[in-house]
């Protein structure tokens, strides 16, 4: 027993220094996979938190899964659906040690996982894949995979400190545009970052990347990689978790299709990502920046709180939607309409009788009523008796244009608010 602790120790040791050795003289994530799939005899692969692969090394056979991500450069989103399904990530989050993942060959995963999470300031920055029928048993292979995601914490934190020095300069002056510092002060930093306020500009903001720093510089380096590939490029800040884009861009429609490809780059099951788009503007002012910026910030809000079946919502296309989302709260308690939909909504409560639902789909699918029975799922007699419910309480004549248009925009007014 003493001479297997001896052992341990020794190895210890020297696998320590194997690994300090390949940091000091330079090595990268890639270099430290291929130490690993060496020491282990397996297939090693990292995955940064958006599931890129950063550094892969096949040793053997691999599966489908493991073939596929390595052809993609990415973990598949059917593949990370069903790791979802099966708690793989909730575990590792909650856990933060290396994990066996049995085969689940619906998925294409036809041998087991052994998980590790490298974690920098109590953040998952990433997670080392090692292809393994069995769990973790064997004191050696431990070690050599608890030393190797400490090396591969440290060559991350060396590369986040990087990053994050130059979206801390990009988000200072962000900041200070947005708060109308003093233009001398802007054209010093704008300098530095070669931005310039010649150019029309047009601002795409991006929500939904955790707010964890594994996720963010992920996401950050995954869009400098994409912007340089597809030759667009513009100034990148992080402003209140979420991702700024500053596009030297003067057409409002090219900014959407640049939202949508930015979209299919990054989307994933994981997250709930969507993007505002504000207006370009030919005037690249620090006033027409903001303005571009408060459209972007608005466009996501409206989006989001009307649900709509969509992840990039440009600000030009809210026409009703901005002036409803700008009403002051006496104008809204003043409108009689806002009575009707508090008396839907109260009633809703009482007997879950999904009424403003039901009104909502009716007014959308332009008063269609087997259109909007298909929708809730309900038989086209019950609709009706729910639409003459709803009159009853109300009071109001849904046959009317008037009435109808006023009741559409109370609701519109109700998801905004």
């Amino acid at each position: 027993m003493v001479m297997d602790q001896l052992e341990l120790l020794k190895k210890s040791f020297e696998l320590n220094q194997r690994f300090t050795k390949l940091m000091l003289e330079g090595g990268e994530l890639p270099d430290l996979v291929q130490e690993m799939a060496f020491l282990l005899k397996k297939s090693v692969c990292i995955e940064d938190p958006a599931y890129y692969i950063i550094a892969d090394v096949q040793m053997g056979e691999v599966d489908a899964a493991r073939f596929q991500s390595v052809q993609y450069g990415r973990s598949s989103r059917n593949l990370t659906q069903g790791l979802i399904d099966q708690r793989v990530y909730h575990k590792i989050e909650k856990e933060r040690k290396p994990l066996f993942v049995k085969p689940i060959p619906d998925i294409g995963m036809t041998n087991g996982r052994i998980i590790a999470p490298i974690i920098i300031d109590q953040t998952i920055h990433g997670t080392m894949w090692i292809i393994s029928n069995e769990p973790l048993g064997n004191p050696i292979d431990e070690l050599i995979i608890e030393q190797g995601i400490t090396a591969a914490a440290l060559i991350m934190l060396k590369d986040k400190a990087a990053r994050e020095a130059r979206y801390a300069l990009s988000g200072d002056f962000f900041g200070n545009l947005l708060q109308g510092q003093d233009d001398e002060q802007l054209m010093r930093q704008a300098e530095r970052l070669n931005y310039q306020f010649d150019q029309p500009r047009q601002i795409l903001l991006i929500n939904g990347v955790s707010s964890d720093g594994g996720s963010q510089q992920s996401v950050s380096k995954a869009l400098e990689l994409w912007q340089i590939e597809s030759k667009n490029m513009g100034l990148k800040a992080w402003h209140n978790d979420q991702l700024v884009l500053m596009l030297a861009n003067g057409e409002t429609s090219y900014g959407v299709q640049i939202a949508k490809a930015i979209l299919e780059i990054l989307h994933h099951p994981e997250w709930d990502m969507s993007i505002g788009v504000g207006q370009a503007y030919q005037e690249a002012t620090p006033a027409h920046v903001r303005q571009s910026y408060l459209e972007a910030r608005e466009a996501l809000q409206v989006g989001k709180r009307m649900a709509q079946n969509t992840a990039v919502y440009p600000f030009n296309t809210l026409g009703l939607h901005h002036w409803l989302n700008h009403l002051t709260p006496q104008q809204i308690n003043n409108n009689h309409f806002m009575t009707h939909v508090a008396t839907i909504v109260a009633y809703d409560q009482k007997h879950q009788a999904e009424l403003i639902k039901t009104v909502e789909l009716f007014l959308e699918n332009r008063l269609s009523l087997a259109k909007t029975a298909v929708d809730l799922h309900i038989h086209r007699n019950t609709l009706i008796k729910r639409l003459h419910r709803i009159e009853q309480l109300t009071g109001l004549d849904l046959e009317k244009g008037p009435v109808l248009y006023n009741l559409y925009a109370a609701l519109i007014v109700y998801k905004l608010s």
